[in-house]
């Protein structure tokens, strides 16, 4: 079963572009991130095999934001 999901920031395109680097260049069998520019937001589009691999990719999404969103909390 083929699965999408769309995540959309609104945090500036080119600074998660930046943070992100690393894991859009790895290949991944069962599933695919790409960052789009969307009006100058970043949006994450998750293309999957099964359930598993999609909710894999959703994690790592969430987790970096997470920890760029304690970053940013810690340095306001």
């Amino acid at each position: 079963m083929k699965l999408t999901c769309t995540i959309t920031t609104d945090e500036p395109y080119a600074k998660m572009q930046q943070l992100f680097a690393s894991e859009l260049e790895r290949i991944h069998e069962r599933s695919k991130i790409t960052l789009a520019d969307e009006h100058g937001y970043a949006a994450f589009r998750v293309q999957a095999n099964d359930a598993v691999a999609l909710r894999a990719a959703i994690n790592s999404i969430t987790s970096v934001l997470g920890m760029h969103e304690k970053t940013k909390e810690a340095t306001q």
